[in-house]
């Protein structure tokens, strides 16, 4: 089985085709309302292990 480099080599080109852009380990996608993000996080305890966080931004509440 692949380890977190591998998963980032196949998931960039599929994400970006649907309109995420990427900044290290984490694919951004915004709308009107919301932004979806999707981030691959480091495990603190050993390199090998890693997370997937998914998450949805409400755009209005970022605003000033």
């Amino acid at each position: 089985m692949g380890g977190k480099q591998d998963l980032i080599k196949s998931l960039t080109p599929l994400l970006k085709e649907k309109g995420y852009k990427k900044i290290r380990q984490t694919w951004r996608k915004p709308g009107p309302d919301l932004t979806i993000v999707f981030n691959i996080q480091n495990s603190y305890y050993d390199k090998e292990d890693f997370y997937i966080n998914l998450g949805i931004v409400i755009n209005k509440l970022m605003e000033e």
